[in-house]
């Protein structure tokens, strides 16, 4: 799947590989010139620390601002769809196949829970999917 910035991926890493995303951290409190976050902080780590605790609405704008366009894939997991663009999640409601964390299981793909559900991961899927990112 070709999400640009996801939430395990470093703050450094993510400036380092998209230096416009700079000004969308800064924007959230997140420093990343005079007084960095560390190497190793993940921006999950870096927004709960100024003390957000949606890291989903952060993950939009940093894609945006890093050009990135989603190559959602069938064998994508739903949670990691949801959480980097917010807006899928009406799409895989209509399809009646859920996306919050506490009812399907972490690693559960688009491809297991679609045909779980009587559905295929079809193209019309992945592409509005992909559109809405």
């Amino acid at each position: 799947m070709g999400l640009p910035v996801r939430p395990q991926m470093t703050v450094q890493e993510t400036v380092d590989r998209w230096p416009a995303t700079r000004a969308v951290f800064e924007r959230y409190g997140i420093p990343t010139q005079t007084a960095p976050s560390p190497a190793w902080e993940t921006i999950e780590q870096a927004i709960a620390a100024q003390g957000h605790w949606s890291v989903d609405q952060l993950l939009g704008e940093l894609n945006r601002a890093a050009g990135g366009q989603a190559d959602i894939q069938a064998e994508t997991s739903i949670v990691e769809v949801v959480m980097t663009y917010p807006a899928t999640r009406a799409i895989f409601e209509r399809y009646n196949i859920p996306c919050q964390a506490d009812r399907i299981a972490l690693w559960e793909t688009i491809e297991q829970a679609a045909a779980a559900r009587g559905h295929w991961a079809t193209d019309a899927l992945l592409d509005e999917l992909n559109a809405a990112t």
